[in-house]
């Protein structure tokens, strides 16, 4: 699974999951920084890479699009860490 961490998402993240084997980038990696989110979407789409996200505009973007793809796990904390985030994914 090729993982793309939105803005919202520490990009201490990615190297979290890159340590645990994932292959991860954050939007900050490929210029999508400040991007709107349809934007990432049709990125991800295009790379095959799923979406982890802290927004929850994902999910409607991607409902009302009625596409299959990118997939998307959004997170729903309302403040997260390296700890927390570390604990969750492994």
């Amino acid at each position: 699974m090729n993982l793309l961490l939105d803005e919202n998402l520490l990009p201490s993240f990615r190297d979290i999951l890159l340590s645990l084997g994932y292959s991860a980038r954050h939007v900050y990696d490929v210029g999508l920084d400040q991007t709107p989110d349809e934007d990432i979407v049709a990125f991800a789409r295009k790379s095959g890479e799923t979406i982890l996200t802290n927004d929850l505009d994902f999910s409607r973007i991607m409902a009302l699009s009625k596409e299959e793809f990118p997939s998307i796990i959004t997170f729903r904390f309302g403040a997260i860490n390296e700890a927390l985030f570390r604990e969750i994914v492994v």
